[in-house]
Protein backbone atom coordinates (compact mmCIF):
# COMPACT_ATOMS: atom_id res chain seq x y z
CA UNK A 1 0.00 0.00 0.00
CA UNK A 2 1.41 3.39 -1.01
CA UNK A 3 1.09 6.75 0.68
CA UNK A 4 -2.16 8.70 0.52
CA UNK A 5 -2.20 12.45 0.02
CA UNK A 6 1.02 14.39 0.37
CA UNK A 7 2.27 14.06 3.93
CA UNK A 8 -0.06 11.20 4.85
CA UNK A 9 1.43 7.95 6.05
CA UNK A 10 -0.30 4.73 4.96
CA UNK A 11 -1.64 4.29 8.49
CA UNK A 12 -3.06 7.81 8.49
CA UNK A 13 -4.67 7.25 5.09
CA UNK A 14 -6.35 4.11 6.44
CA UNK A 15 -7.64 5.96 9.50
CA UNK A 16 -9.03 8.83 7.42
CA UNK A 17 -10.77 6.39 5.07
CA UNK A 18 -12.18 4.41 8.01
CA UNK A 19 -13.59 7.57 9.56
CA UNK A 20 -15.24 8.61 6.30
CA UNK A 21 -16.86 5.19 5.90
CA UNK A 22 -18.12 5.18 9.48
CA UNK A 23 -19.69 8.64 9.19
CA UNK A 24 -21.23 7.89 5.80
CA UNK A 25 -22.36 4.27 6.22
CA UNK A 26 -22.04 3.35 9.91
CA UNK A 27 -19.77 1.22 12.04
CA UNK A 28 -21.29 -1.99 10.68
CA UNK A 29 -19.86 -1.13 7.24
CA UNK A 30 -16.32 -0.80 8.57
CA UNK A 31 -14.56 -4.06 7.68
CA UNK A 32 -10.98 -4.76 6.62
CA UNK A 33 -12.15 -5.73 3.13
CA UNK A 34 -14.30 -2.60 2.76
CA UNK A 35 -11.47 -0.40 4.02
CA UNK A 36 -8.93 -1.99 1.68
CA UNK A 37 -11.25 -1.34 -1.26
CA UNK A 38 -11.62 2.29 -0.20
CA UNK A 39 -7.87 2.99 -0.19
CA UNK A 40 -6.91 0.65 -3.02
CA UNK A 41 -4.79 -1.69 -0.89
CA UNK A 42 -5.08 -5.09 0.76
CA UNK A 43 -6.89 -6.06 3.94
CA UNK A 44 -3.57 -7.16 5.42
CA UNK A 45 -2.57 -3.48 5.58
CA UNK A 46 -5.13 -2.94 8.33
CA UNK A 47 -3.56 -5.70 10.41
CA UNK A 48 -0.07 -4.38 9.72
CA UNK A 49 -0.83 -0.80 10.78
CA UNK A 50 -3.52 -1.27 13.45
CA UNK A 51 -3.38 -4.92 14.54
CA UNK A 52 -7.14 -5.42 14.41
CA UNK A 53 -10.39 -3.81 13.31
CA UNK A 54 -11.25 -3.31 16.99
CA UNK A 55 -8.30 -0.96 17.30
CA UNK A 56 -9.32 0.75 14.07
CA UNK A 57 -12.82 1.34 15.48
CA UNK A 58 -11.28 2.86 18.60
CA UNK A 59 -9.35 5.18 16.30
CA UNK A 60 -12.65 6.14 14.64
CA UNK A 61 -14.16 6.86 18.06
CA UNK A 62 -11.20 9.07 18.96
CA UNK A 63 -11.56 11.02 15.72
CA UNK A 64 -15.29 11.45 16.29
CA UNK A 65 -14.65 12.78 19.78
CA UNK A 66 -12.02 15.19 18.48
CA UNK A 67 -14.30 16.53 15.74
CA UNK A 68 -17.23 16.90 18.14
CA UNK A 69 -15.07 18.72 20.67
CA UNK A 70 -13.64 21.08 18.06
CA UNK A 71 -17.11 21.87 16.68
CA UNK A 72 -18.64 22.47 20.11
CA UNK A 73 -15.84 24.84 21.10
CA UNK A 74 -16.24 26.91 17.94
CA UNK A 75 -20.04 26.84 18.15
CA UNK A 76 -20.12 28.01 21.75
CA UNK A 77 -17.76 30.87 20.99
CA UNK A 78 -20.32 32.07 18.43
CA UNK A 79 -23.29 31.44 20.72
CA UNK A 80 -23.76 34.91 22.23
CA UNK A 81 -24.83 36.07 18.76
CA UNK A 82 -26.88 32.95 18.01
CA UNK A 83 -28.69 33.07 21.34
CA UNK A 84 -29.06 36.81 21.66
CA UNK A 85 -32.84 36.75 21.22
CA UNK A 86 -33.80 33.81 23.43
CA UNK A 87 -32.20 30.64 24.85
CA UNK A 88 -34.44 28.79 22.42
CA UNK A 89 -32.74 30.60 19.54
CA UNK A 90 -29.42 29.07 20.52
CA UNK A 91 -30.86 25.57 21.05
CA UNK A 92 -32.87 25.75 17.82
CA UNK A 93 -29.77 26.73 15.85
CA UNK A 94 -27.76 23.96 17.55
CA UNK A 95 -30.29 21.22 16.72
CA UNK A 96 -30.55 22.44 13.11
CA UNK A 97 -26.75 22.39 12.79
CA UNK A 98 -26.45 18.91 14.32
CA UNK A 99 -29.22 17.51 12.10
CA UNK A 100 -27.89 19.24 8.99
CA UNK A 101 -24.16 19.72 8.32
CA UNK A 102 -23.18 17.51 11.29
CA UNK A 103 -25.68 14.71 10.68
CA UNK A 104 -23.16 12.00 9.78
CA UNK A 105 -21.04 12.82 12.83
CA UNK A 106 -24.08 12.95 15.14
CA UNK A 107 -25.38 9.57 13.95
CA UNK A 108 -21.93 8.01 14.32
CA UNK A 109 -21.74 9.41 17.87
CA UNK A 110 -25.10 7.79 18.66
CA UNK A 111 -23.83 4.45 17.37
CA UNK A 112 -20.70 4.69 19.49
CA UNK A 113 -22.77 5.64 22.54
CA UNK A 114 -25.16 2.71 22.12
CA UNK A 115 -22.28 0.24 21.89
CA UNK A 116 -20.58 -1.25 24.93
CA UNK A 117 -17.20 -1.11 23.21
CA UNK A 118 -16.32 2.58 23.63
CA UNK A 119 -16.59 3.48 27.34
CA UNK A 120 -14.04 6.30 27.10
CA UNK A 121 -16.00 7.97 24.30
CA UNK A 122 -19.23 7.67 26.29
CA UNK A 123 -17.60 9.11 29.42
CA UNK A 124 -16.22 12.13 27.56
CA UNK A 125 -19.51 12.79 25.80
CA UNK A 126 -21.38 12.67 29.12
CA UNK A 127 -19.07 15.39 30.35
CA UNK A 128 -19.72 17.33 27.14
CA UNK A 129 -23.48 17.02 27.70
CA UNK A 130 -23.08 18.65 31.10
CA UNK A 131 -21.07 21.38 29.39
CA UNK A 132 -24.21 22.27 27.38
CA UNK A 133 -26.03 22.79 30.69
CA UNK A 134 -23.21 24.97 32.02
CA UNK A 135 -23.02 26.95 28.79
CA UNK A 136 -26.76 27.67 28.78
CA UNK A 137 -26.45 28.81 32.38
CA UNK A 138 -23.67 31.20 31.32
CA UNK A 139 -26.08 32.55 28.70
CA UNK A 140 -28.45 33.50 31.51
CA UNK A 141 -30.66 30.39 31.74
CA UNK A 142 -31.49 29.26 35.32
CA UNK A 143 -29.87 25.90 36.22
CA UNK A 144 -33.07 23.83 36.22
CA UNK A 145 -34.24 25.29 32.92
CA UNK A 146 -30.77 24.71 31.45
CA UNK A 147 -31.20 20.97 32.16
CA UNK A 148 -34.60 20.99 30.43
CA UNK A 149 -33.17 22.80 27.40
CA UNK A 150 -30.30 20.31 27.20
CA UNK A 151 -32.67 17.34 27.31
CA UNK A 152 -34.65 19.02 24.54
CA UNK A 153 -31.48 19.40 22.48
CA UNK A 154 -30.61 15.71 22.84
CA UNK A 155 -34.21 14.58 22.27
CA UNK A 156 -34.99 16.77 19.27
CA UNK A 157 -31.77 16.02 17.38
CA UNK A 158 -32.54 12.34 16.53
CA UNK A 159 -36.03 13.28 15.36
CA UNK A 160 -34.60 16.13 13.29
CA UNK A 161 -32.02 13.78 11.76
CA UNK A 162 -34.66 11.41 10.41
CA UNK A 163 -36.62 14.31 8.88
CA UNK A 164 -34.48 14.92 5.80
CA UNK A 165 -36.99 17.39 4.35
CA UNK A 166 -35.67 20.79 5.37
CA UNK A 167 -39.04 22.49 4.88
CA UNK A 168 -40.70 19.90 7.12
CA UNK A 169 -38.01 20.26 9.79
CA UNK A 170 -38.35 24.04 9.85
CA UNK A 171 -42.12 23.75 10.15
CA UNK A 172 -42.16 21.83 13.45
CA UNK A 173 -38.83 22.41 15.19
CA UNK A 174 -39.34 26.16 15.75
CA UNK A 175 -42.88 25.50 17.02
CA UNK A 176 -41.68 22.98 19.61
CA UNK A 177 -38.88 25.32 20.63
CA UNK A 178 -41.28 28.23 21.07
CA UNK A 179 -43.68 26.07 23.09
CA UNK A 180 -40.84 25.12 25.44
CA UNK A 181 -39.88 28.78 25.81
CA UNK A 182 -43.47 29.70 26.63
CA UNK A 183 -43.88 26.88 29.14
CA UNK A 184 -40.65 27.72 30.94
CA UNK A 185 -41.64 31.39 31.12
CA UNK A 186 -45.20 30.63 32.25
CA UNK A 187 -46.63 32.38 29.19
CA UNK A 188 -49.77 31.31 27.29
CA UNK A 189 -49.07 29.74 23.90
CA UNK A 190 -51.00 30.42 20.71
CA UNK A 191 -50.72 27.99 17.83
CA UNK A 192 -51.91 27.66 14.28
CA UNK A 193 -54.75 25.24 13.68
CA UNK A 194 -52.48 22.77 11.88
CA UNK A 195 -49.52 21.29 13.76
CA UNK A 196 -47.01 19.61 11.38
CA UNK A 197 -47.19 16.26 13.17
CA UNK A 198 -50.15 14.24 11.87
CA UNK A 199 -53.22 13.73 14.07
CA UNK A 200 -52.78 11.07 16.73
CA UNK A 201 -54.40 7.75 15.84
CA UNK A 202 -56.97 6.67 18.37
CA UNK A 203 -55.66 3.13 18.15
CA UNK A 204 -52.81 1.28 16.50
CA UNK A 205 -53.47 -1.38 13.85
CA UNK A 206 -53.88 -4.75 15.50
CA UNK A 207 -50.88 -7.07 15.08
CA UNK A 208 -51.30 -10.51 13.52
CA UNK A 209 -52.90 -12.78 16.10
CA UNK A 210 -50.94 -15.90 15.16
CA UNK A 211 -48.46 -17.13 17.75
CA UNK A 212 -45.73 -17.29 15.10
CA UNK A 213 -46.21 -13.62 14.23
CA UNK A 214 -45.95 -12.69 17.91
CA UNK A 215 -42.70 -14.62 18.21
CA UNK A 216 -41.35 -12.80 15.16
CA UNK A 217 -42.29 -9.41 16.60
CA UNK A 218 -40.55 -10.21 19.88
CA UNK A 219 -37.45 -11.45 18.05
CA UNK A 220 -37.42 -8.31 15.88
CA UNK A 221 -37.49 -6.09 18.96
CA UNK A 222 -34.64 -8.03 20.56
CA UNK A 223 -32.44 -7.96 17.44
CA UNK A 224 -33.12 -4.25 16.92
CA UNK A 225 -32.06 -3.51 20.48
CA UNK A 226 -28.83 -5.45 20.08
CA UNK A 227 -27.77 -4.55 16.53
CA UNK A 228 -29.95 -1.81 15.10
CA UNK A 229 -31.76 -2.17 11.80
CA UNK A 230 -28.79 -2.26 9.42
CA UNK A 231 -27.77 -5.76 10.41
CA UNK A 232 -31.27 -7.10 10.96
CA UNK A 233 -32.37 -9.71 8.41
CA UNK A 234 -35.33 -12.04 8.05
CA UNK A 235 -32.95 -14.91 8.74
CA UNK A 236 -31.68 -13.35 11.99
CA UNK A 237 -35.22 -12.79 13.21
CA UNK A 238 -36.45 -16.21 12.17
CA UNK A 239 -33.53 -17.89 13.93
CA UNK A 240 -34.17 -15.89 17.12
CA UNK A 241 -37.87 -16.78 16.94
CA UNK A 242 -37.17 -20.46 16.29
CA UNK A 243 -39.02 -20.36 12.98
CA UNK A 244 -38.20 -20.68 9.31
CA UNK A 245 -37.38 -17.73 7.05
CA UNK A 246 -40.48 -18.63 5.05
CA UNK A 247 -42.59 -18.11 8.17
CA UNK A 248 -41.00 -14.71 8.75
CA UNK A 249 -41.65 -13.50 5.21
CA UNK A 250 -45.17 -14.94 5.28
CA UNK A 251 -46.21 -12.57 8.07
CA UNK A 252 -43.99 -9.61 7.10
CA UNK A 253 -43.04 -9.45 3.44
CA UNK A 254 -40.26 -6.87 3.74
CA UNK A 255 -37.78 -5.85 6.38
CA UNK A 256 -39.48 -2.47 6.60
CA UNK A 257 -42.89 -4.11 7.20
CA UNK A 258 -41.42 -6.18 10.02
CA UNK A 259 -39.76 -3.20 11.72
CA UNK A 260 -42.89 -1.03 11.42
CA UNK A 261 -44.96 -3.78 13.04
CA UNK A 262 -42.35 -4.00 15.81
CA UNK A 263 -42.45 -0.22 16.39
CA UNK A 264 -46.22 -0.34 16.76
CA UNK A 265 -45.93 -3.28 19.13
CA UNK A 266 -43.44 -1.29 21.19
CA UNK A 267 -45.98 1.54 21.47
CA UNK A 268 -48.72 -0.87 22.60
CA UNK A 269 -46.50 -2.36 25.30
CA UNK A 270 -45.33 1.05 26.50
CA UNK A 271 -48.96 2.19 26.80
CA UNK A 272 -49.81 -0.84 28.90
CA UNK A 273 -46.86 -0.26 31.24
CA UNK A 274 -47.63 3.43 31.53
CA UNK A 275 -51.18 2.73 32.71
CA UNK A 276 -49.95 0.03 35.06
CA UNK A 277 -47.43 2.35 36.75
CA UNK A 278 -49.23 5.68 36.55
CA UNK A 279 -49.70 5.82 40.32
CA UNK A 280 -46.18 4.90 41.36
CA UNK A 281 -43.55 4.94 38.58
CA UNK A 282 -45.07 7.16 35.93
CA UNK A 283 -41.87 7.51 33.96
CA UNK A 284 -39.42 4.74 34.79
CA UNK A 285 -42.10 2.05 34.76
CA UNK A 286 -42.64 2.78 31.07
CA UNK A 287 -39.04 2.61 29.88
CA UNK A 288 -37.06 0.59 32.44
CA UNK A 289 -37.24 -3.03 33.45
CA UNK A 290 -36.78 -4.34 37.01
CA UNK A 291 -33.24 -3.56 38.08
CA UNK A 292 -33.20 -0.20 36.33
CA UNK A 293 -32.09 -1.33 32.86
CA UNK A 294 -33.83 -0.18 29.71
CA UNK A 295 -36.61 -2.39 28.39
CA UNK A 296 -35.69 -4.15 25.14
CA UNK A 297 -38.42 -2.09 23.48
CA UNK A 298 -36.88 1.19 24.66
CA UNK A 299 -33.40 0.20 23.50
CA UNK A 300 -34.76 -0.92 20.12
CA UNK A 301 -36.40 2.47 19.62
CA UNK A 302 -33.22 4.37 20.49
CA UNK A 303 -31.15 2.19 18.14
CA UNK A 304 -33.61 2.67 15.29
CA UNK A 305 -32.99 6.39 14.84
CA UNK A 306 -29.40 5.88 13.69
CA UNK A 307 -30.42 3.10 11.30
CA UNK A 308 -33.25 5.07 9.72
CA UNK A 309 -31.09 8.10 8.89
CA UNK A 310 -28.69 6.15 6.68
CA UNK A 311 -31.03 3.68 4.98
CA UNK A 312 -33.48 5.03 2.36
CA UNK A 313 -35.34 1.71 2.47
CA UNK A 314 -36.36 2.54 6.05
CA UNK A 315 -37.88 5.93 5.23
CA UNK A 316 -41.36 4.63 6.08
CA UNK A 317 -40.05 3.45 9.46
CA UNK A 318 -38.86 6.98 10.15
CA UNK A 319 -42.30 8.35 9.32
CA UNK A 320 -43.91 5.92 11.77
CA UNK A 321 -41.38 6.83 14.49
CA UNK A 322 -42.23 10.48 13.99
CA UNK A 323 -46.01 9.94 13.85
CA UNK A 324 -46.01 7.94 17.09
CA UNK A 325 -44.11 10.58 19.07
CA UNK A 326 -46.45 12.16 21.58
CA UNK A 327 -49.72 10.21 22.00
CA UNK A 328 -48.54 8.20 25.01
CA UNK A 329 -46.84 11.23 26.54
CA UNK A 330 -50.02 13.30 26.23
CA UNK A 331 -52.09 10.62 27.93
CA UNK A 332 -49.59 10.38 30.77
CA UNK A 333 -49.47 14.15 31.26
CA UNK A 334 -53.24 14.40 31.45
CA UNK A 335 -53.50 11.47 33.87
CA UNK A 336 -50.94 13.24 36.06
CA UNK A 337 -52.97 16.43 36.16
CA UNK A 338 -51.14 18.57 33.62
CA UNK A 339 -53.10 20.89 31.35
CA UNK A 340 -51.48 19.63 28.14
CA UNK A 341 -52.33 19.52 24.44
CA UNK A 342 -51.00 17.62 21.45
CA UNK A 343 -47.97 19.89 21.07
CA UNK A 344 -47.10 19.31 24.73
CA UNK A 345 -47.31 15.56 24.14
CA UNK A 346 -44.68 15.75 21.41
CA UNK A 347 -42.60 18.12 23.53
CA UNK A 348 -42.72 15.84 26.59
CA UNK A 349 -41.77 12.76 24.56
CA UNK A 350 -38.87 14.76 23.12
CA UNK A 351 -37.66 15.84 26.55
CA UNK A 352 -37.79 12.32 27.96
CA UNK A 353 -36.00 10.83 24.96
CA UNK A 354 -33.30 13.40 25.58
CA UNK A 355 -33.15 12.38 29.25
CA UNK A 356 -32.74 8.72 28.21
CA UNK A 357 -29.91 9.51 25.79
CA UNK A 358 -26.75 7.58 26.79
CA UNK A 359 -24.91 10.91 27.05
CA UNK A 360 -27.32 12.22 29.68
CA UNK A 361 -27.81 9.58 32.40
CA UNK A 362 -25.41 6.74 33.33
CA UNK A 363 -27.07 3.34 33.09
CA UNK A 364 -26.49 2.49 36.77
CA UNK A 365 -28.47 5.58 37.83
CA UNK A 366 -31.19 5.28 35.19
CA UNK A 367 -34.36 4.47 37.13
CA UNK A 368 -33.99 7.02 39.95
CA UNK A 369 -32.46 9.65 37.68
CA UNK A 370 -35.32 9.43 35.18
CA UNK A 371 -37.86 10.01 37.94
CA UNK A 372 -35.89 13.00 39.19
CA UNK A 373 -35.55 14.39 35.66
CA UNK A 374 -39.24 13.85 34.88
CA UNK A 375 -40.25 15.72 38.03
CA UNK A 376 -37.93 18.58 37.12
CA UNK A 377 -39.54 18.87 33.69
CA UNK A 378 -43.08 18.58 35.12
CA UNK A 379 -42.33 21.40 37.53
CA UNK A 380 -40.71 23.58 34.88
CA UNK A 381 -43.43 23.09 32.29
CA UNK A 382 -46.68 22.47 34.18
CA UNK A 383 -46.14 23.20 37.86
CA UNK A 384 -47.05 19.63 38.83
CA UNK A 385 -45.07 16.83 40.45
CA UNK A 386 -45.71 13.17 39.79
CA UNK A 387 -49.28 11.91 39.70
CA UNK A 388 -51.08 15.23 39.93
CA UNK A 389 -49.29 16.55 43.02
CA UNK A 390 -49.17 20.35 42.79
CA UNK A 391 -45.93 22.19 43.48
CA UNK A 392 -46.18 24.29 46.66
Amino acid sequence: MGRGKLGETPGEALAIAAYKIAKREGLHALTARRLAAEVGGSSSAVTYHYGSMARMRREVAARAEAELSEWRSAWRLASPGLGSVTPGGFVLATVAEMAGPRRGLVVLAAELANSNDFPEFLHREREAAEDWVAHLHRLGVPPGAAVTWTDFLYGATPLACIDDNRASLLSWLPLLTRRLEDRLAGRPSFWPDVFPFPPFPESLPEPPAAAGAQRILQATIEVLGERGAERLTHRDVATRAGLSVAASTYFFETKSDMIIAAVREISRRAAGRMREHIGDRATSGTVTAPGGTLHAETRATLMLYSSVVRNPELRKVGEVLRDLRGPLALERLRLEGADADRVDGVLWATLMQGAMHPFRIPAHDLEAALEERANLHRTNLFGVLGAGRQVD
